[in-house]
């Protein structure tokens, strides 16, 4: 298990695994009781940084896509408005919060999941008229813009 030292009495220890495309996701600061409660908010990595550089008493960086998760570790059931979000290749996105997940491809198909009753993803519920108002919110956490894949990248495409 990776673990990142700041200073004595500030200690993070973080273990990732991958489960069916998910990652399971467990941060948890020295002398933190809320450390060994679950919270069922979506997070992703790159709130690992800016979460990092908070514990550390470090001001991040203004352009970052990430958020801190902080305001979790307090309390892992405090409101969390923020989804995850999943890019791979142009304009291929995926948002998950912590029901659903929706993708949109470069193509304008779609796909959506209720992760209660399909955790699998058996049934694409996206083509029903009665999931409108759930795709238009989580499609609110898109990028508005596909940045240009990075040198090197292979075409993965960086958004923000």
């Amino acid at each position: 298990r990776p673990r990142a030292v700041c200073e004595p009495q500030r200690a993070v220890a973080i273990h990732a695994a991958l489960d069916m495309g998910r990652l399971d996701f467990v941060i948890g600061q020295v002398g933190n009781r809320g450390f060994r409660r679950p919270s069922p908010r979506p997070v992703n990595l790159v709130d690992l940084y800016p979460t990092l550089a908070e514990l550390c008493g470090l001001k991040a960086p203004p352009r970052l896509d990430g958020v801190s998760l902080g305001p979790l570790l307090a309390d892992p059931a405090a409101p969390w408005p923020h989804a995850s979000l999943t890019t791979h290749g142009h304009g291929n996105h995926a948002v998950r919060d912590e029901r659903w997940r929706y993708i949109r491809y470069a193509d304008g198909s779609e796909e959506l999941y209720d992760h209660v009753a399909d955790p699998n993803e058996w049934r694409n519920l996206a083509g029903r008229p009665d999931k409108a108002e759930i795709k238009a919110r989580l499609a609110a956490h898109l990028p508005a813009v596909d940045r240009p894949p990075a040198p090197h990248s292979k075409g993965v495409c960086r958004t923000g």
